[in-house]
């Protein structure tokens, strides 16, 4: 589920659902929805996630191939923004979460030694698109998101910080 409220032109968006909110269609929809129509009055955005998880990435009982549809309009619609995007993380952002903070202009962290960052949907052969591909480039060296990528390993945030 995606919650969304405005406070003072501020608008906040709250990930959360039974499975380390994990992102299915209805929620992609959704974020879909509200960056394209309702964040436009707000001075900046802040997205974080409910309980230790910010998001686990995508919903692999959906349909995969429309589930990578919907979260490269959602990443596209975050990286165009013409407002601030602040990442709230309260634990792990990994997958499609990962990808989500990537497109953030600020990234703010609780201490949480144990969160991990990555793509470990990759594992599974799912791959990214170009645009994905592009964010990862927005943030990380070349030789970084490579390293990522071909390890298909996990990092935690001091790892993270060194890429």
């Amino acid at each position: 589920m995606i919650h969304w409220r405005v406070e003072n032109n501020i608008g906040y968006i709250k990930i959360e659902s039974p499975n380390k909110n994990a992102l299915g269609v209805e929620d992609l929809s959704r974020l879909i929805k509200l960056l394209d129509n309702d964040v436009h009055d707000c001075r900046g955005i802040i997205i974080t996630g409910s309980g230790y998880s910010f998001c686990s990435g995508l919903d692999l009982s959906e349909d995969l191939d429309h589930l990578l549809q919907l979260l490269d309009k959602v990443l596209s619609l975050l990286h165009n923004l013409s407002m601030p995007v602040v990442c709230a993380l309260n634990g792990h952002a990994v997958g499609a979460g990962f990808l989500i903070v990537c497109c953030a202009d600020y990234i703010v962290s609780v201490k949480n030694d144990r969160a991990k960052f990555g793509l470990p949907e990759l594992k599974h052969g799912i791959t990214i698109t170009d645009f994905m591909f592009s964010v990862l480039l927005n943030k990380m060296h070349k030789s970084s998101v490579k390293k990522m990528l071909f390890s298909l390993e996990l990092v935690d945030a001091n790892e993270l910080s060194k890429l």
